[in-house]
């Protein structure tokens, strides 16, 4: 149950109150949002607005929504669903303190009955941006049943076109970096869009908000307010062509136990607002920024965040399978040197040996690959830092050196057995809550640092879809749902950074976009890729200031592709402008033996120059697009070309010729950076509203262009909040604009 208290001021006591409807319906209004509810069977929600008398928010107002769903299995074995509409449940709703409470019936359930009571009221102050309130609600289940409450889905809607036409919708979801998709009332069911699951089931958020807004700025913010991390499911499924069902679902915790109530542990939250997925960003930063993740500060001033991590502008993807410990070392001092970087990191695989050759997996298991561990000490005395590949969670006890003794912290299903991660072999989940695991995982990496000289640690599965639930009744936490896979996780980091910096003070630790409730127990992230259809740079927005993040890969190829033709060059400048106008560090290059790929070779010389002004750039501006947070784009008066592109998994896509993104660092200026990513040159107008972002009122605005080598060069100085520019960019070309404050 969400306990703290609401001091309301009497203004919104008296606005937050049902308001009479025609026939069967009333409406409950608070700040930033008015719930539409029938008050006959069914009882549920009838539609969300963003006032009493507005249009519906993608609602159908002629239905009752489904409102929750509870997942329970009888003393049988039989699994059964119950929600109001089914069961036409009426019930009563009431008003008080601002506070509407909805009490269904009770519904009959094998062996007795459940009954469900959901309560909305405006959230505090101090977690609402200001201009956009959000409003929270919760949801109880008395169970006097014998059956188990396995989940509780709540709110459950039914979401639909409007108040605009389907193709001007847009849903952003917070997968990787972010991603979004244009109506998706009507998009591939899958991967994509599809059914998606954050941190606890089969995740693939790393943030716990979403948004659905059309281009009149018409938003639906909704969010899970979970501060532990308990075991959770957002799920947008479009399996009925024209709508989307929506759930936000709890997984109760000991939900094996027959009768057990439910109360929820923490607050959804609902908002209607005007704008778009950064106005939802902003929201969601309002709230995040007050979770004990975010209390150690953003990270250029965290002391114990790894300054080499900060310094770092290139990646590499080491892997000893496929690279011997000489051409690794050659080809990173030389592009090292090329690039003039002082500081590389190095992504590390198939470091461990079995039977004499490298295994990718390789958490537990020792020696290292001959001749790396002399290597990587001399490596790290150029600057270049390795961070070997750990599993987090992942093991195959036939080939990584996993004791026996671990079998004891395998993950358990809720059929009992043990929790596989494929059917092959020995390969088994194991439960992030056990002591057990946590030590195996602390030994291993301090192994790495004092062994093989690494300066850091690179935990895989940290992600999303990491922390599966555990069924175990043994592991000392509760069966099934719980914050028990978060807490173990952050104590498997935090124990790791404390342990491998007895040996080495500046030691790292980094996963796979790992979700934001890690942010402070690890020092950066690899993001899932540079590139991705939908992409939105939503991560900035809410964390920029509090973590550093770099890319999946940049491909310096130039052999042809199979059937003889030559590679287009989108495939890397495409990559790169976006890991550039994102703020992520540049990687994975992935270091070959073929002298065509490297960095000087001839034919690359339009390669390099580029990277080497985004290196450049990227560290002139560092205040703004690595230790910054993101802004709102500007606005586009002139419309920017599609560039055809294959995405990541070879299926045709397209990219903006010209990138941009916006940034204000921690003295409050803003920084507006655009790339040319195309083979032509590109002119276009843009402007920006400067009131519409979070730089002071001024007397003037001074606007200069930062350069490569740090200097600055006055572009303009304006009286009025507004830019606008015409900007003539050639191929390739990178442009970055300072915005300060003055007066006169």
């Amino acid at each position: 149950m969400f306990h703290n208290r609401i001091e309301l001021p009497a203004l919104l006591l008296v606005t937050c109150c049902m308001i009479a409807a025609p026939a069967s319906a009333a409406v409950y209004e608070a700040p930033g949002i008015a719930i539409e509810v029938s008050d006959e069977a069914p009882l549920g929600i009838v539609a969300l607005r963003a006032s009493a008398d507005g249009p519906a928010f993608y609602t159908n107002p002629e239905t009752v929504e489904t409102t929750w769903e509870l997942l329970m299995v009888d003393a049988a074995g039989n699994a059964f669903t119950v929600d109001p509409v089914t069961c036409a449940l009426g019930g009563q709703v009431s008003q008080a303190d601002g506070k509407m409470t909805m009490l269904w019936d009770a519904a009959e359930v094998p062996g007795g009955t459940v009954r469900v009571t959901c309560t909305f009221e405006p959230a505090p102050a101090k977690i609402s941006r200001r201009g956009a309130p959000v409003v929270l609600g919760n949801i109880e289940v008395a169970n006097e049943s014998d059956c188990q409450l396995r989940a509780v889905q709540f709110p459950r809607l039914t979401l639909v076109p409007g108040p605009s036409a389907a193709e001007e919708a847009t849903l952003i979801f917070p997968r990787a970096y972010g991603r979004s998709w244009r109506n998706p009332f009507d998009a591939p069911r899958g991967y994509l869009v599809g059914t998606l699951e954050p941190a606890g089931l089969h995740g693939d958020m790393e943030m716990q908000f979403g948004t659905l807004y059309d281009d009149a700025g018409n938003g639906l913010y909704w969010s899970h307010y979970d501060g532990e991390g308990y075991h959770k499911r957002t799920v947008y499924d479009n399996i009925n062509r024209g709508e989307i069902e929506f759930k936000l679902e709890y997984l109760p915790e000991n939900c094996l136990t027959p009768g057990q109530d439910f109360a929820s542990p923490y607050p959804i939250a609902l908002a209607t607002y005007s704008g778009d997925w950064w106005d939802a960003a902003r929201m969601y930063r309002e709230w995040a920024l007050q979770q004990k993740w975010c209390q150690a500060g953003p990270i250029r001033d965290r002391a114990d965040a790894s300054e080499w991590v900060k310094d770092a502008d290139i990646w590499v993807r080491g892997d000893a399978r496929r690279y011997t410990a000489e051409l690794a070392e050659a080809y990173t001092n030389e592009l090292q040197d090329a690039l003039g970087a002082e500081t590389i990191g190095v992504q590390f695989y198939g470091w461990y040996q079995v039977d004499g050759e490298a295994n990718w997996m390789a958490p537990l298991g020792w020696p290292m690959v001959e001749g790396y561990p002399e290597m990587i000490a001399r490596a790290k005395e150029r600057g270049v830092h390795h961070t070997p590949y750990v599993n987090s969670l992942q093991v195959d006890f036939n080939s990584m050196g996993i004791p026996e003794s671990a079998r004891s912290a395998i993950a358990i299903g809720v059929d009992g057995s043990p929790l596989r991660w494929t059917d092959e072999g020995e390969a088994y989940v194991m439960c992030a809550a056990t002591e057990t695991w946590k030590d195996i995982l602390v030994q291993a990496s301090e192994q790495l640092v004092t062994q093989g000289n690494v300066s850091g640690i690179y935990l895989d599965q940290l992600g999303g879809h990491c922390g599966r639930p555990c069924y175990s009744p043994d592991h000392g936490h509760p069966v099934g749902g719980g914050h028990y896979a978060t807490d173990g996780l952050r104590a498997i980091c935090a124990a790791i950074l404390e342990g491998t910096r007895q040996h080495f003070p500046e030691a790292a630790l980094s996963g796979e976009v790992q979700h934001e409730m890690l942010l402070d127990v690890t020092d950066h992230r690899l993001c899932h890729y540079n590139y991705w259809p939908g992409w939105v740079n939503l991560w900035p927005a809410v964390y920029g200031d509090f973590n550093v993040d770099y890319g999946r890969t940049i491909s310096l190829a130039q052999i042809p592709l199979p059937d003889g033709t030559e590679r287009d060059p989108i495939e890397f400048f495409g990559p790169t402008g976006n890991t550039f106008v994102a703020g992520m560090a540049f990687g994975r290059i992935w270091p070959t033996g073929n002298a065509l790929n490297m960095i000087d070779s001839p034919g690359n010389e339009a390669k390099r120059a580029y990277l080497q002004e985004c290196v450049d750039l990227r560290q002139a501006a560092r205040d703004y697009i690595e230790f910054g947070y993101l802004q709102r784009p500007v606005q586009m008066v002139t419309p920017i070309a599609d560039v055809p592109i294959l995405d990541p998994k070879g299926r045709p896509s397209s990219m903006k010729a010209v990138l941009d993104s916006a940034w204000i660092n921690s003295e409050g200026s803003l920084a507006f950076v655009f790339t040319n990513i195309s083979e032509e040159e590109r002119q276009f107008q843009w402007s920006a509203d400067l009131t519409r972002y979070e730089i002071a009122p001024a007397e003037v605005y001074r606007i200069r262009r930062i350069m490569p080598d740090g200097s600055r060069q006055s572009a303009a100085e304006i009286e009025v909040p507004r830019i606008q520019r015409t900007e003539t960019l050639a191929p390739h070309a990178i442009v970055v604009y300072e915005v300060t404050v003055g007066a006169y």
